[in-house]
């Protein structure tokens, strides 16, 4: 039997609170899980306790920018985008510029 099957991931979850953004790659660390065992995780909750949020990060600095979307769709592809931490004026390429977070309901 695997162990990471019994692992309760209930307490972990319950500590959010409405809007909190969850990273899938700080729940892998804390886990000791895969980044991609992580995402699953959380995709599995999407409906019950978490949203799918989508995030628009800088291509040059890496910075993710304020702004929270909840279908890619709402992400404008034409409109040009400000970095707040290098100043970098940017059209967000839909492949590269979008990082996937959770979000607590």
């Amino acid at each position: 039997m695997d162990i990471k099957s019994l692992i309760n991931y209930e307490p972990f979850f319950n500590q959010y609170k409405p809007k909190d953004i969850i990273y899938p790659n700080a729940i892998a660390r804390h886990f000791d899980i895969s980044s991609k065992e992580a995402y699953n995780l959380c995709q599995n909750r999407v409906g019950k306790d978490l949203r799918t949020l989508y995030m628009v990060k800088c291509p040059v600095c890496g910075y993710t920018l304020h702004g929270r979307y909840y279908s890619i769709t709402s992400i404008d592809t034409e409109y040009e985008f400000g970095c707040t931490n290098c100043d970098t004026e940017f059209v967000v390429n839909p492949e590269n510029d979008i990082t996937v977070f959770f979000e607590k309901m």
